[in-house]
């Protein structure tokens, strides 16, 4: 698989022959000590060598363990840091599309500082003969594969690692990412991609730390965005994942199909919490056609795609807001946002793009409801009353507090709310004081000593 498949397409003339010409780049290969010598004799290797230098590291043990892997991308990551160089990711069982390293060395001389490729995961044990049969070359010979005939691989022999992240699947496995099919022509991703290079000395990998697959990266810029490389199309780039056909089945969960909060759950675990760049993989709507593109089967499935990633990219805003609460001296507004989070469509109201300043209940605010008031808002037939009551105590794009006078404030509710200084401090509607700030990503969090009731919420006050 190695020679004849990925390196084969490594070969093609837009992949690492381009890469070669455009910088100077050394290939590090980690593998056991006994299978060196062979792969120094493969015909491909010789072609490699013979355009940059190799250099082999040896592992821990003739058989490591299996997820050695990362290991050695934490390790040549760091090798690379120390070099001064680009850190490129260079899988050992993947089929690559003919313009993947060509398009990502242009992505590095137009100054980004890293790149993500879209990629699909496929079953090896059908992929690769398919492979071999239909696209035969010798030895060391390159392997030219169009993005489309590389979509076309990917639908023939999906694996179900992908096929369970599918919009509307019937099963599912916990991921961060979604794909879409359109009708005989292919399929749409979201977030379906992984780190191709990385310029470590202006992103902080943390692969130099013991962590796991999902790495947090970490950019000290206002606009990641701006510093990554996410291809809208696999015409641009694309690889395949071989995968055996039993690989990860124990994660699968049957009769559950994706939904919003999980994806954006997972991209919230531990070691993913930090990483300013997963916003950024999901406003890209990456194609993955394997024919001609009609404008009128591929519109509605991007929209679709579109609205349910706005989704998620609220629910994920939201679920920021509340770690940052369940940790705050005011932990119970956590549990009240939870609910409204999981059981109303306060996801749906939350704008994606803006900061929003909150004003939220302290734990002595909601000590001084009177009793009952509480249980009742919180109960199923008053969910919708709740929705409004978060909405109406939050506004987009408010100004600082320092700067604060006497304002009026549109909340996103559509109502208006009043907020003025005084003394030293800031009360809103001149019946609830604020009495402590957090600060949730680009989001504000004010806690009042008093929670204002509905009415009070949408009613103007005159300065």
């Amino acid at each position: 698989m190695l020679e004849k498949v990925t390196w084969a397409t490594l070969l093609a003339p837009n992949n690492l022959p381009e890469v070669v010409k455009r910088c100077e780049a050394t290939y590090l290969i980690c593998t056991a000590k006994r299978d060196q010598e062979k792969i120094r004799a493969m015909p491909a290797f010789k072609k490699i060598a013979a355009m940059m230098p190799v250099e082999f590291s040896d592992t821990p043990s003739e058989s490591p363990d299996p997820m050695f892997h990362m290991d050695w991308f934490r390790i040549s990551a760091g090798i690379a840091k120390a070099r001064n160089a680009i850190y490129w990711n260079i899988f050992s069982d993947v089929v690559y599309s003919q313009n993947a390293f060509g398009n990502a060395a242009k992505a590095i001389e137009a100054g980004m500082a890293g790149c993500v490729i879209p990629t699909v995961r496929v079953i090896s044990e059908t992929c690769i003969p398919d492979v071999m049969d239909n696209y035969t070359v010798e030895p060391g010979e390159p392997l030219v594969l169009s993005g489309g005939e590389t979509v076309r691989l990917a639908t023939r022999h999906m694996h179900a690692i992908t096929a369970t992240s599918a919009f509307n699947s019937v099963h599912s496995r916990p991921n961060s990412w979604m794909v879409y099919r359109v009708p005989d022509e292919g399929m749409i991703a979201r977030s379906a991609s992984t780190w191709f290079f990385v310029d470590p000395s202006r992103i902080q990998m943390h692969w130099y730390a013991k962590m796991t697959e999902n790495d947090p990266v970490y950019l000290d810029d206002d606009d990641p965005a701006s510093q990554i490389h996410v291809p809208a199309s696999s015409d641009e780039m694309f690889f395949l994942s071989l995968a055996e056909m039993g690989q990860l089945v124990g994660t699968f969960i049957p009769d559950f199909p994706n939904v919003a909060f999980d994806v954006a759950r997972v991209t919230r675990n531990a070691n993913r919490a930090n990483s300013p760049f997963d916003d950024c993989f999901d406003k890209v709507c990456t194609v993955l056609p394997y024919a001609t593109m009609d404008p009128e089967k591929w519109a509605p499935v991007e929209q679709q795609s579109e609205t349910a990633f706005r989704r998620i990219r609220s629910l994920r805003g939201l679920y920021r807001v509340w770690e940052q609460l369940r940790n705050s001296p005011h932990s119970r507004s956590a549990g009240i946002l939870a609910l409204a989070i999981i059981s109303t469509k306060l996801a749906a109201r939350w704008p994606t793009e803006h900061p929003v300043t909150a004003f939220i209940p302290s734990n002595a605010a909601l000590d001084k409801m009177p009793e009952g008031l509480l249980d009742d808002l919180l109960a199923w037939p008053a969910r919708r009353r709740l929705v409004h009551r978060i909405l109406g105590l939050t506004v987009a794009d408010a100004p600082e507090l320092s700067a604060v006078e006497s304002c009026n404030l549109t909340t996103l509710a559509g109502t208006t709310v009043h907020l003025e200084k005084t003394g030293d401090a800031h009360r809103l509607n001149r019946t609830a004081n604020i009495v402590d700030t957090i600060r949730s990503g680009p989001h504000t969090i004010h806690f009042l000593d008093n929670w204002p009731e509905p009415d009070m919420v949408s009613a103007t006050v005159q300065g």
